[in-house]
């Protein structure tokens, strides 16, 4: 059976629109725009980088561990 279509909901429309700021808020800090997202608070690019990196690093030292390399 085909689910009817519902109203949307009014938390997931409030959770998706914190998503799409939280979303800008990452791009705008590394791909360095000059736009600031409203009342967002500015993070320096080479913080946005930095803890992209760790969290690359520690992915990869899961996924080594896992796949029993360490």
């Amino acid at each position: 059976m085909i689910m009817p279509v519902l109203p949307p909901d009014p938390q997931v429309r409030e959770a998706r629109e914190r998503l799409q700021r939280a979303r800008r808020l990452v791009a705008d800090a590394l791909f360095g725009r000059r736009r600031p997202a409203e009342g967002a608070p500015r993070v320096r690019p080479w913080q946005a980088w930095l803890f992209a990196i760790w969290v690359l690093g520690v992915t990869a030292f899961y996924a080594a561990a896992m796949a029993g390399l360490l």
